[in-house]
C-alpha cells in the first residue's frame, strides 16, 4: 500500500530523519520484487484461489502489523512482509484474467485490474 503521503507523519512517530524514513517505501519494494518472481511459478502448480486469498489475509495482517508497529526497525520489518504478501496476490490477478474473461475483454479486464491494484 501506498505511504508516501504519511512519511512527514511517520518520521515524527519513530524520530527518524528524511533519508531513513525512504526505507519504510523500499523496505515494501524489496520483499515485493524478491518474491514475485518466485510466486507467479510456485502458484502455478497450486489453486491460484487459495493462493490469492492467502497472500490477501497476510497482506491484511502485515498491514495492520504495521500500524502497530512499536518502532522503526518493526514499521520495516512490516512493511517487507506487506511487499512479500503482495508478490502472492498480483500475479494471480494477471494469470487469471485470461482464463475467467472472454477474449474480446481481456485489454479492458486488465485496465480495470490495473486501475484497482494502483
Amino acid at each position: 500500500f501506498l505511504i508516501s503521503p504519511l512519511l512527514p507523519t511517520l518520521q515524527q512517530v519513530y524520530h527518524v530523519s528524511t533519508e531513513l524514513s525512504g526505507w519504510m517505501v523500499s523496505s515494501y519494494a524489496l520483499g515485493y520484487a524478491g518474491f514475485a518472481l518466485i510466486a507467479g511459478p510456485i502458484s502455478d502448480g497450486l489453486n491460484r484461489k487459495k493462493v490469492m486469498v492467502i497472500g490477501m489475509s497476510f497482506f491484511a495482517l502485515s498491514t495492520f502489523l504495521c500500524g502497530m508497529a512499536p518502532s522503526f526497525l518493526w514499521m520495516l520489518a512490516f512493511r517487507f512482509l506487506a511487499g512479500v504478501s503482495a508478490a502472492f496476490v498480483s500475479p494471480q490477478v494477471w494469470a487469471s484474467i485470461p482464463l475467467l474473461i472472454e477474449k474480446e475483454q481481456i485489454v479492458k479486464a486488465i485496465g480495470i485490474a490495473t486501475a484497482g491494484l494502483a
